[in-house]
């Protein structure tokens, strides 16, 4: 099954894909679930997306993040180096 992941800038930069991978309207990015293997096996896929703070699409909801449909915010990322400035004031309003 194909899948698709969104996350945000800093986890697009690092992956050097910022500039080939459709954004969003929230200013996100939209990877294919390939893109996951620079972190680990594909088989670890929800494993991945929990650590960089993404989201595991199927087609139809990739589609609907491009279309403008859609728009689901992102989890905090465990892994402190995929963290936006924004996060660290989410996380101060618990």
């Amino acid at each position: 099954m194909s899948f698709f992941v969104k996350v945000n800038r800093k986890v697009a930069e690092h992956l050097k894909l910022n500039n080939s991978r459709f954004k969003t309207q929230d200013d996100c990015f939209l990877l294919w679930g390939t893109d996951l293997k620079a972190f680990g096996s594909i088989h670890e896929a929800y494993a991945i997306a929990r650590r960089i703070g993404g989201i595991i699409l199927d087609p139809t909801e990739n589609r609907k993040e491009q279309d403008g449909e859609t728009c689901r915010r992102l989890p905090l990322p465990e892994d402190e180096q995929f963290r936006m400035p924004s996060d660290n004031t989410q996380e101060e309003k618990k």
